[in-house]
């Protein structure tokens, strides 16, 4: 009688301890420190792709650091004028008129981007040569395409 008294309570714990493991395993699932937030994202993703440029480039030891900075500053330029436009049209429950005005600033957003760019050019040439700056452009749209490819 004794041995299947324990057998049982040897069962409810066993029981016991499944459940608690279930639910510890639940709770680090769905705790907010499973995905990291989107700015510690954004700051991983700009250092991976800072890294990334300067390797395939090729940078000097002298030209790393004059282009990290001037990169940041393009980088954080460029984000400033997107943001701007993503606060005002980035919903979706946008009115027909509302949506109408997001085409059209779309295309003066464009404008911005493309002026911004031509204006680092030139403090990107201080730094870089011509094909260096030619080769950045280029790997910038393959990997905007490529993260665009994993939305």
């Amino acid at each position: 009688m004794m041995k299947i008294i324990a057998q049982i309570i040897s069962f409810f714990v066993f029981i016991a301890g499944l459940s608690t493991s279930r639910a510890q395993i639940q709770n680090n699932f769905h705790s907010e420190n499973k995905y990291p937030k989107k700015e510690d994202r954004m700051n991983n993703y700009f250092s991976a792709r800072m890294a990334i440029l300067k390797e395939s480039l090729g940078l000097s030891e002298e030209q790393k650091a004059p282009f990290s900075q001037i990169y940041s500053d393009y980088e954080e330029s460029q984000m400033f004028v997107i943001r701007e436009y993503k606060e005002k049209f980035g919903r979706k429950d946008l009115s027909q008129e509302e949506t109408r005005e997001r085409i059209y600033r779309g295309f003066d957003v464009s404008q911005k981007l493309l002026n911004n760019k031509r204006t680092y050019a030139d403090r990107f040439l201080k730094v870089l040569t011509p094909k260096q700056l030619e080769k950045m452009f280029e790997m910038e749209k393959r990997m905007g395409k490529k993260i665009m490819r994993k939305k």
